[in-house]
């Protein structure tokens, strides 16, 4: 029972990542600005070749 909860659990906040890093991605990408959470990552993306949606 533990191991099941612990999987669903496990998919949920993977799932919920996904779903956080394409809203900042589109977000910026239709130059709609971004918000304090994102804009460190933003301006990395500026320094490093990683793009914001890898």
């Amino acid at each position: 029972m533990i191991v099941f909860d612990m999987k669903r659990r496990s998919v949920v906040f993977a799932a919920g990542i996904v779903f956080s890093g394409l809203g900042v991605a589109m977000a910026t990408a239709s130059s709609l600005g971004t918000t304090p959470i994102s804009s460190i990552p933003y301006v990395i993306t500026f320094i490093c070749p990683v793009t914001l949606g890898i």
